[in-house]
């Protein structure tokens, strides 16, 4: 099987190892016979494998996935699929939120859209989840266009997962970064997210 082969190449040197290792992130966005499931898995295992493999793929992942991702050109349906990867990755591999850095100003420009997806959104409150990150997402005007949405009639009518992820983004946002907690609590975000959750509650 071609991800068995793959594997098994990694034992090679670092050179080659890396080379394959980009074929695997490569894999996340095809969806034939599960290939981006498996891809997903088995870096997953890389990363929790930790030491020089947690490295290498961290790098690999992020010098693979950046172009792609900030390339204009790239159709939507395969970037929400690199985003979901991502996402998962980000969430349970050590050094990927961290390696999302560069990312900043591509997801920031991705939230001031009017309807972002839930992919979009769920890799923002990853990224969120790195306080240097929400220091250079601050830098890309984050707080206002959060604040854009939350208050906006559209993002009301979200369904409930997606509205969960913008609600994760300024939790995280603000856990991070005074400054722009402070923005939430000018803009009387927090009274409303309490309002909302207890509403969900009740």
């Amino acid at each position: 099987e071609f991800m068995q082969t793959l594997v098994l190449l990694i034992e090679w040197p670092p050179a080659a190892s890396s080379k394959v290792l980009r074929l695997m992130v490569l894999c996340l966005s095809l969806e034939n016979e599960g290939l981006s499931d498996r891809a997903l898995e088995q870096l997953l295992d890389f990363l929790e494998a930790g030491g020089s493999y947690s490295e290498l793929v961290v790098g690999t992942l992020m010098s693979t996935l950046i172009p792609q991702l900030t390339d204009a050109k790239i159709p939507e349906h395969s970037r929400d699929l690199l985003l979901n990867a991502l996402h998962q990755l980000a969430e349970d591999g050590e050094g990927v939120k961290e390696g999302m850095r560069p990312l900043a100003p591509t997801l920031a420009q991705w939230l001031g859209h009017a309807s972002p997806s839930e992919s979009v959104l769920s890799v923002i409150a990853s990224a969120c989840r790195d306080t240097k990150t929400v220091l250079e997402l601050r830098e890309e005007r984050l707080a206002k266009r959060v604040i854009s949405l939350v208050q906006s009639r559209e993002a009301r009518k979200w369904p409930r997962s997606r509205r969960i992820q913008l609600l994760r983004i300024a939790e995280w946002s603000a856990r991070n970064d005074e400054r722009t907690s402070h923005e939430y609590s000018k803009a009387n975000v927090h009274t409303e997210l309490i309002q909302e959750l207890s509403g969900a509650v009740s």
